[in-house]
């Protein structure tokens, strides 16, 4: 399956270079933390970051951190083993 590319037009040199480490950072694999305020467009970003990266033909999946528990979020991102914790009955 392939995703379209991501447009993201931007003509001020900050974005520019967001846009240039977007196409780096895609090539490597590595984790990538995409902050800013609502609506400056961390979901494209994360998006262009997605299709630039070995992983571009699997599924892009959106997660609303906010709407995660402060003491369940590692567990939710990075899953646990049977055991962990007290109710981990398996491998998640």
């Amino acid at each position: 399956m392939s995703f379209p590319k991501p447009v993201i037009i931007a003509q001020s040199p900050g974005m520019q270079k967001v846009l240039e480490l977007t196409r780096k950072a895609g090539s490597v694999d590595l984790n990538v933390l995409i902050t800013g305020e609502s609506g400056v467009g961390k979901e494209m970003v994360a998006r262009s970051l997605h299709y630039y990266s070995p992983r571009s033909s699997r599924p892009f999946v959106k997660i609303n951190s906010a709407a995660l528990p402060f003491e369940l979020i590692e567990s939710e991102l990075f899953g646990y083993e049977k055991g962990a914790f007290t109710g981990a009955d398996r491998r998640k």
